[in-house]
């Protein structure tokens, strides 16, 4: 018809939608994944404010300039911020009022992604056990797990748990980083798994609605960082060493590595940062960032720069 006619087509898998458009449009399609809403596009849906994002390859000066930016809006973001933590960040869930049609919504989000989505798609007969692996996940966001653990908490062979995962990975639903290597060299490290929208991981953990503790408020902003740095496309990974010593992520910043520690507090002695600095020791980065609950301090430490920035303005 020489009709210049663009047209989109939306799902929540990418298994059916790959499936079906591969079979005849093969070179005439594009891909794009739209994640739930980052905070700053949160901060647009609330409050019609658009507020810039840091891009994590400009490294530590793109992100004060950013913080700079953002400082008039403190205020806003700061008060946004836990309700973010809590609901997510699905658009609609977002614009809705009420908890109670919020809770029944994301439900009927899960219910109709596993029923519809992966069942249908993969032929799933046994849908308790899929949900069992999810729910266990759910309630396991941001903490290390392997699959033999899944598998021994189900009671669902090893391979069978590794491919219910891919279904729920394809569905958009979660996702995980692995254990920061320099080498090809296989580890056995577990990995850490994150979902993708904070109010289905909530949902599935029991805390959707209750007020959250401090020590849920600092998982789940771990869980927001990770989100944010799987939608800029960057495969970081958590680091420790053998004493147990840990550092949250290990991300690109130019050419450099950028490690990023998660401490949901209103103080911090940059020195108790035990695995930061076993970090910093061993790779020599030359920027480390440190995500805080309200405080913000630069600080050099022998020869690495370091930023403590509330996770509000990331």
């Amino acid at each position: 018809m020489k009709r210049n006619i663009k047209f989109i087509v939306s799902g929540s898998s990418t298994a059916r939608l790959r499936s079906s458009a591969l079979k005849k449009l093969t070179g005439r399609i594009t891909f794009f994944q739209i994640c739930p809403l980052s905070f700053s596009e949160f901060i647009f849906f609330k409050e019609n404010k658009e507020i810039p994002e840091w891009q994590v390859n400009t490294g530590l000066k793109g992100l004060k300039e950013i913080v700079a930016q953002k400082l008039p809006y403190q205020n806003i973001l700061r008060r946004n911020f836990l309700e973010y933590l809590c609901f997510g960040g699905y658009p609609r869930i977002v614009l809705e009022k009420e908890q109670s049609v919020k809770e029944k919504l994301l439900r009927d989000y899960v219910d109709l992604i596993i029923k519809r989505d992966i069942a249908s798609i993969f032929s799933i007969e046994h849908l308790p056990e899929l949900e069992n692996v999810l729910y266990l996940l759910g309630k396991n966001t941001a903490n290390k797990i392997s699959f033999f653990r899944i598998s021994k908490e189900t009671g669902l062979k090893i391979e069978t748990v590794k491919k219910y995962y891919y279904y729920l990975e394809q569905a958009y639903l979660i996702f995980n980083i692995g254990f920061f290597k320099t080498s090809l060299k296989k580890t056995r490290r577990p990995y850490k798994f994150y979902l993708t929208d904070l109010g289905i991981r909530n949902l599935l953990s029991g805390d959707f609605g209750i007020k959250p503790s401090e020590t849920l408020l600092g998982n789940l902003a771990e869980s927001a960082i990770a989100n944010f740095l799987s939608r800029q496309g960057l495969s970081a990974g958590y680091w420790e060493d053998k004493q147990g010593n840990q550092v949250d992520f290990t991300a690109k910043s130019f050419k450099d590595l950028l490690p990023i520690e998660v401490k949901y507090q209103n103080k911090i002695d940059f020195t108790s940062l035990k695995g930061l600095m076993k970090f910093i020791e061993e790779h020599k980065p030359p920027e480390a960032l440190i995500i805080t609950k309200d405080f913000y301090q630069e600080k050099k430490i022998n020869k690495t720069n370091f930023l403590a920035v509330p996770v509000y303005y990331i």
